[in-house]
């Protein structure tokens, strides 16, 4: 699989190929999907030749380019590989283009429904368009609730939409969550490990207050003042004026 030229992809081929002869001793067959945007690039063999000597490896391809005009073929295939073929050709074509991409992202999703495909087959091509054919948050958002509402009104018990909805915006809100809670953390250490350098061991009321406070611009304040308080008797008067 080759998504990109590649002047020496050929020869890579054929390194593999020997190497796997080399390491298995059996017949080896390379076989090449070429997913690049040029419709010219298409290598098929590698070899050389050297006193008298010849060695040369022919290798089938496919260009999924070869399809960009058979959309209403790929559509209505029943080959999963068609499904695949069609998301990577529409995610080229529509690249930049974001309403054009929107509405085709919608048509595939859809088109998934109408396969005769077992459920978990159809939710791992669901997932491969969603990550193939990106959106802006926006637009990804409002496809979410039109795919909940056709699957509502078309009892389609597949992908379930509100669900997966609900369970991206949930980790998303999670991992920001998280993100916060480990600022405040490192900034609570932080305090506390300049007040230990500077003074000592800190009572058990101090290192209560800083371990509760929540407030990270209060947090960065007093990390300031842990800093410059001359005694720690000064930082302490700072959490008696926040109670």
């Amino acid at each position: 699989m080759q998504s990109q030229h590649d002047a020496d992809f050929a020869k890579r081929v054929f390194v593999s190929n020997y190497r796997l002869f080399d390491q298995e001793e059996k017949p080896v067959a390379s076989l090449v999907i070429l997913s690049d945007s040029s419709a010219e690039w298409r290598p098929s063999e590698y070899g050389y030749s050297v006193f008298g000597s010849h060695m040369q490896l022919r290798f089938p391809t496919v260009k999924l380019q070869d399809y960009r005009n058979r959309t209403a073929e790929l559509e209505t295939d029943t080959n999963p590989f068609a499904i695949v073929t069609l998301t990577h050709l529409k995610a080229l074509e529509t690249k930049g283009k974001n309403d054009i991409r929107y509405n085709w992202k919608g048509r595939l999703f859809r088109s998934l429904y109408h396969r005769a495909w077992k459920a978990e087959q159809i939710r791992h091509l669901y997932d491969f368009i969603d990550w193939m054919v990106d959106l802006p948050e926006e637009l990804n958002d409002k496809l979410w609730e039109e795919m909940r509402q056709y699957e509502k009104e078309n009892n389609m018990p597949y992908i379930n939409s509100a669900e997966r909805y609900g369970m991206k915006k949930g980790l998303e809100q999670g991992l920001e969550q998280g993100r916060q809670e480990g600022e405040l953390q490192t900034l609570r250490t932080t305090i506390e490990e300049i007040l230990k350098l500077r003074f000592g061991a800190l009572p058990d009321e101090v290192r209560e207050y800083i371990h509760h406070l929540s407030d990270s611009a209060r947090l960065r304040h007093l990390q300031r003042e842990a800093v410059l308080c001359p005694q720690l008797e000064g930082f302490t008067e700072q959490l008696s004026l926040a109670e």
